[in-house]
């Protein structure tokens, strides 16, 4: 019964992969079950509640196990004599919150009162000085009117929509991709529900509908019986028509691009431990 071995042994082995393959994956999923226990959000000026940290912490994970980036948050009530600069650099550098590839670390200063976003590695390159400077800006109104942790979303959507740019991915919706210009305000955005979708088609369905109905009512006609049918009398009168080329002319307008106009450059610094760091802030 060689054959009937065959197909034992082979069934066999079949298992035996299946079951290698799932202990790899329950071993990655565990890997990155100890990598999203990290702290990325460090609330000491307490200015968030429970449930706001623990949604921004479950961002600032994806963010950075996606990208390969750390990405966290930091707010205080006592900066120590510190700038907002130094106090992001250090703690960013004292707490390991970087990896090789790089790290973005956002400040709410409200001793200095100033909202400041560091930057490491990679991070200082795509994160221009001018995309800081603009994304700051958008966020101060709302740390003026204490609505911290619309701020604080925004600074995580722009730091995913920064680091999918740069990964080529093609992303809409809520992870559309960041544009110098603006920034929606997304906190709101993130949080339409399911059932908003399906009515909102529902809606489109029979609004399109109706409208298919009005036009298939208003243009129903009775059965042709010939061509002729369709035509009304003396009004179809064929006469000869001929165009003429003359000449061309073409006019050219040279419109000038400035490339820096949009991206600009990046400025770096050296920290207190020596790290290089980019970044920049704004008071509130």
């Amino acid at each position: 019964m060689p054959v009937g071995r065959d197909v034992v042994l082979t069934k066999k082995l079949t298992g035996f992969l299946t079951a290698l393959v799932c202990f790899l994956v329950a071993l990655s999923a565990t890997s990155l079950a100890r990598a999203a226990g990290e702290d990325l959000i460090f609330d000491y000026a307490h200015l968030l509640s429970d449930t706001e940290t623990a949604d921004l912490q479950r961002y600032a994970e994806t963010v950075s196990q996606t990208y390969g980036m750390t990405v966290s948050l930091v707010t205080t009530a006592d900066a120590a004599g510190k700038s907002a600069m130094e106090f992001a650099d250090d703690y960013m550098d004292d707490n390991n919150l970087f990896t090789e590839t790089g790290a973005v670390l956002m400040l709410v200063d409200m001793d200095n009162r100033e909202v400041y976003i560091s930057t490491r590695g990679r991070a200082i390159t795509l994160m221009t000085d001018r995309m800081i400077d603009e994304q700051t800006e958008l966020m101060a109104p709302h740390l003026t009117g204490a609505a911290y942790y619309t701020a604080c979303e925004q600074f995580f959507f722009f730091c995913e929509s920064v680091f999918a740019k740069d990964a080529g991915q093609s992303v809409t919706g809520d992870n559309a991709p960041y544009e110098h210009e603006k920034i929606l305000d997304i906190a709101g955005a993130r949080r339409i529900k399911a059932i908003h979708v399906v009515v909102a088609l529902i809606v489109g369905l029979v609004a399109a509908g109706a409208s298919l109905l009005v036009v298939f009512q208003r243009y129903k006609r009775p059965k042709a019986l010939n061509a002729g049918d369709y035509i009304s009398g003396g009004s179809f009168d064929l006469k000869m028509a001929e165009d003429q080329f003359v000449s061309t002319h073409t006019t050219r307008v040279r419109i000038s691009s400035d490339n820096n106009s949009s991206s600009g450059g990046s400025s770096s610094h050296s920290s207190g431990s020596g790290a290089s760091h980019g970044g920049g802030g704004r008071r509130f």
